[in-house]
């Protein structure tokens, strides 16, 4: 998949080098600032297989991002930068029924990446826009929790267990940049992000005090998250994005 991202990166360089040398355009920026804010998708495959084992679910699909984007003046239209920002994935539900007591789980997932990559950008002749692509690769920071409701006897108790992991995060992203001034810019963006964090480790102990007189430990710090298999369970916030926004030049 790197090699992937890498060869479609290539690709659109050659072909705005190209639209850059037909042009004659020459870049006067030497930095710029950005923010997109974009609707995205996650692949989660392994936890909604997880959660499918339930009733009335939920699944994860849909999330919103937040990416703040540092760019300087590498060469004539070569930028090389900085990305960071925040992924919420709409929470993902299940109920489960058991002899005893019924359990509603919800899950809450969020990522965040921090990358550096380069991106290639030509200001179109006669009119005020722009193309850009760009490749990124970094680290995630990846935070899952679990809210799991028991109702046992009619009564209805809460406890969260809290999960945290890291991994590798990479983008492939392409912006038509409309000019509004010599320094404002509004987008329209879209792209892929591979980020698939193959392990999570419960963040803090967590005891389970719903039943009068009983306290049930229900995980500690440092365990990892498993599946119904005991195999590892993968948060994968892998997926495409599209959304809009605005940079400034300086």
């Amino acid at each position: 998949m790197i090699k992937v991202f890498t060869l479609g990166f290539l690709a659109c360089a050659f072909v705005l080098t190209n639209l850059a040398a037909e042009s004659g355009v020459a870049s006067s920026k030497k930095m710029r600032i950005g923010v997109d804010v974009n609707y995205t998708r996650v692949a989660m495959k392994q936890v909604n297989k997880q959660l499918d084992r339930g009733g009335d679910v939920t699944n994860f699909g849909p999330g919103i991002s937040g990416m703040l984007d540092l760019d300087l003046f590498l060469t004539r239209f070569l930028f090389v930068g900085a990305r960071a920002g925040y992924l919420y994935c709409l929470p993902a539900e299940a109920e489960y029924n058991y002899v005893v007591y019924n359990q509603t789980t919800t899950i809450h997932a969020s990522l965040i990446p921090l990358e550096g990559g380069l991106s290639a950008n030509i200001e179109l002749p006669t009119v005020p826009i722009s193309l850009m692509a760009g490749v990124y690769g970094g680290y995630g920071f990846a935070f899952a929790s679990f809210k799991n409701k028991i109702n046992a006897l009619g009564q209805t108790e809460t406890f969260i267990q809290p999960f945290n992991g890291g991994g590798f995060v990479g983008e492939l992203l392409a912006k038509i940049n409309l000019k509004l001034s010599s320094a404002v810019s509004l987008n329209v963006n879209g792209g892929y992000r591979l980020a698939k964090i193959a392990r999570m480790v419960q963040s803090e102990d967590v005891d389970f005090d719903g039943i009068p007189g009983v306290s049930i430990h229900v995980g500690e710090k440092g365990d990892v998250l498993k599946d119904s298999d005991n195999d590892d369970l993968a948060f994968d916030f892998s997926g495409f994005n599209i959304g809009a926004g605005l940079s400034l030049g300086f």
